[in-house]
């Protein structure tokens, strides 16, 4: 009889520890819920099958949807018409506020800004010797000035909700696109 209720004491116990580690795993999960995945909704980049033309004319409709818009700041895919080297990309992108990401052979890249008083070719030299654009943060007006530029074969431009982060970057691969 003695050795019976040992047992059940035993059971009894095992249950309890059971209940109070169930319980601890519980309210470990509800204090700590999992993170949502970030929807990537908009995109930066060609399409499948696009061709150079096609993507240039999306992207210049981009860019003067977002002129319409006013002057706020937008995300935007700058590609060039051939690969640049960091000394080059750096002095494309000189009037943009901010180089998230640079694109190369290999995908996009994402990069910090330099240090006061530095260039940003001494980071791009760390990422590649070829650069083929950038994804870059700026005003519309700014965005606008870097069309302009010879070695620039298009700037498309995401709307202003944009988050950086909520977007995938489809690397626009154009040889010699102009």
């Amino acid at each position: 009889m003695a050795n019976q209720a040992k047992g059940w004491r035993a059971v009894i116990t095992a249950l309890l520890a059971g209940a109070v580690l169930y319980g601890c795993c519980y309210l470990v999960g509800v204090n700590n819920p999992p993170e949502q995945p970030v929807l990537q909704g908009d995109a930066l980049g060609a399409e499948q099958d696009e061709t150079a033309p096609e993507y240039a004319a999306r992207a210049e409709q981009s860019l003067e949807e977002a002129l319409q818009e006013g002057e706020q700041a937008h995300f935007a895919l700058v590609s060039f018409g051939h690969p640049l080297n960091p000394e080059e990309a750096d002095a494309v992108l000189r009037p943009v506020g901010r180089v998230n990401a640079v694109i190369t052979e290999l995908g996009a890249n994402p990069v910090g800004e330099p240090a006061p008083g530095a260039s940003r070719a001494e980071i791009f030299r760390g990422v590649s010797a070829h650069i083929e654009g950038a994804v870059v943060y700026d005003t519309v007006a700014h965005l606008a000035d870097v069309n302009d530029v010879n070695d620039v074969f298009a700037v498309e431009v995401l709307p202003a909700d944009a988050v950086w982060g909520a977007f995938a970057i489809r690397p626009v691969s154009f040889v010699d696109a102009q």
